[in-house]
């Protein structure tokens, strides 16, 4: 029984010593640094050789606020699940579900960020990401001090758009997204009824900000859920500091040998206890 602290080491030996892990990843922020612009986010060759062991010996799903034709492209890992667009559309064994609200909703984001695009001309470094369902609009490269400008520009959009649309902050980025009960952690709770004998599996998923957080709070304590980086209050019950400590664990977790589960779990628990000290 897990103690009432979150966002702690605490020992993983047990996860490891069962084949039937389902593995959720976020992308930026996780298994990427998160770059000035979204399209430098690439995966190294030998990343993306890691991702499909891993699919290749367990159940592995992508969950990601980018488009889903997007994050596929960039994976590329054949017969793995993708949850993109913070859970409004998946793809799984040529199975493509897309929030039937969501789709309906999109034409008033489509006409919102046409009036956005022309009223962000005078801020210098913003960028608008379509993503069809939903949009990102960076400010990474913007001065800091017209970040209040942009999202009173941003809310007043939001406002015209009469209860359709809602905006969320990320890091360096304002989401604008329909204004409907759905995030990550219903596109997950979705994605599962897809799958038979889905409950009893060890469930593992890693990510980095707030959106993750909505995937955090489906899990219960015997699943592992795991935050990267410091500082902020998580439901997430362990932590990673860096992406690089997330591919530690995966490249470890890859190469698992189920015949030899005490010397993994062992270099497996001082990995950890390295990255989270």
């Amino acid at each position: 029984m897990r103690g009432s602290k979150r966002g702690h080491y605490l020992p993983v030996t047990r996860p490891l010593k069962t084949p039937n892990i389902f593995l959720f990843l976020d992308y930026d922020g996780t298994l990427v640094s998160i770059k000035k612009r979204p399209e430098l986010a690439l995966l190294h060759a030998s990343k993306k050789k890691i991702l499909k062991d891993l699919n290749e010996k367990y159940f592995l799903a992508i969950v990601t606020g980018r488009a889903l034709k997007d994050i596929k492209a960039m994976v590329g890992t054949q017969n793995a699940a993708y949850i993109g667009n913070h859970g409004l559309e998946i793809f799984f064994q040529g199975k493509h579900w897309v929030h039937p609200q969501a789709r309906k909703i999109s034409i008033t984001l489509k006409n919102c960020l046409k009036i956005l695009k022309t009223r962000i001309q005078s801020l210098p470094g913003v960028r608008i990401e379509d993503k069809t369902l939903t949009a990102s609009i960076h400010y990474r490269a913007m001065a800091a001090n017209t970040k209040f400008i942009l999202k009173a520009l941003i809310l007043k959009e939001i406002t015209a758009a009469k209860g359709l649309l809602k905006s969320t902050d990320g890091k360096k980025v304002f989401e604008i997204r329909p204004n409907i009960e759905w995030d990550k952690g219903r596109g997950i709770q979705h994605l599962l009824q897809w799958i038979p004998r889905s409950a009893n599996k060890l469930k593992i998923y890693v990510g980095d900000d707030m959106t993750d957080e909505d995937a955090f709070k489906i899990f219960n304590q015997n699943d592992m859920t795991i935050r990267v980086g410091s500082g902020k209050k998580t439901r997430a019950f362990y932590r990673f500091k860096t992406v690089g400590h997330v591919w530690k664990f995966l490249s470890i977790l890859s190469g698992f040998d189920l015949q030899q589960p005490k010397d993994t779990a062992a270099r497996m628990n001082r990995n950890l206890k390295r990255d989270a000290g």
